[in-house]
């Protein structure tokens, strides 16, 4: 008889996209599930996980993770961050066994969407800045 998997987490805080979260347990691997909390909880199989990186920068002004992935129902940006930094991340994830082996990220990216919605908004903003001086 198999006992039940053991739950490895951490708390710190938890950004996807435009949202973030503070708190206890928002970055857990229970079995072979990887999963972050934040307004909604996000799960993700070994394959479905192409890397987690450290985040840009010293570790001591930036001490979290960015986890790439492939499910492209979620956003794209998903970062973590704890006191003890990504080494604290990468000591559970050891210890948990959990092994990334997904390939090519594709997210969803609401950066692009958001410059998208800018974009338009410059050039209409232009092209009536332009009528309005032409009817002038």
């Amino acid at each position: 008889m198999r006992g039940s998997p053991s739950r490895h987490s951490l708390g710190g805080e938890a950004r996807v996209g435009w949202g973030s979260r503070g708190g206890s347990d928002l970055f857990a691997v229970e079995g072979d599930r990887l999963t972050l909390r934040c307004f909604r909880t996000y799960s993700f199989a070994p394959d479905q996980v192409v890397s987690i990186e450290r985040l840009g920068g010293p570790t001591w002004l930036n001490p979290g993770v960015r986890i790439v992935h492939n499910r492209k129902d979620y956003p794209r940006g998903m970062t973590f961050s704890c006191r003890g930094g990504s080494d604290e991340v990468f000591a559970l994830l050891a210890q948990a066994g959990f092994v990334p082996r997904g390939s090519g990220p594709a997210g969803r990216s609401m950066l692009l969407t958001a410059a998208r919605v800018l974009f338009a908004m410059l050039v209409v903003s232009t092209v009536a800045s332009v009528l309005f001086r032409l009817l002038r």
